[in-house]
């Protein structure tokens, strides 16, 4: 029986220490970052982007999405809510493909959103780009 405690000291350490390592691989989150499991995927656009909009008899119909790196966001895909002072949906564009092209020059995608929301309802906006 003296035998086995130390045995059993040992198997504890051991999985004690695998528990420590497998932890430690999944390393530190940062802005822009997306993580699973122990992988992390940089963000596609580092600096953002830019948003505009059309309206017409005071609703926003279109949004114009600026700044959207290329060729590195080329293939994603695009979508847009917009949202009121309480974070509620007041509108969105459905998600778009982000085309590509043979230049390296930013891109600008313009999309139309529904329902057409009334511009002073419209306090903020989501953006998400989801791939390539």
């Amino acid at each position: 029986m003296s035998r086995r405690i130390p045995l059993l000291l040992l198997a504890a350490a051991t999985a004690a220490g695998a528990l420590t390592a497998s932890a430690a691989t999944l390393g530190g989150l940062s802005s822009g970052t997306l993580a699973a499991g122990g992988s992390a995927l940089a963000a596609c656009d580092a600096d953002g982007v830019t948003i505009t909009y059309t309206t017409s008899g005071g609703a926003v119909t279109h949004v114009a999405i600026g700044g959207i790196a290329d060729p590195e966001c080329e293939g994603g895909s695009l979508a847009v809510t917009l949202v009121d002072t309480t974070n509620a949906s007041v509108a969105s564009a459905a998600a778009t493909t982000i085309p590509t092209d043979a230049d390296t020059t930013d891109s600008t995608l313009t999309l139309p959103v529904s329902p057409n929301a009334a511009a002073d309802n419209v306090a903020a906006y989501h953006v998400s780009i989801t791939g390539p």
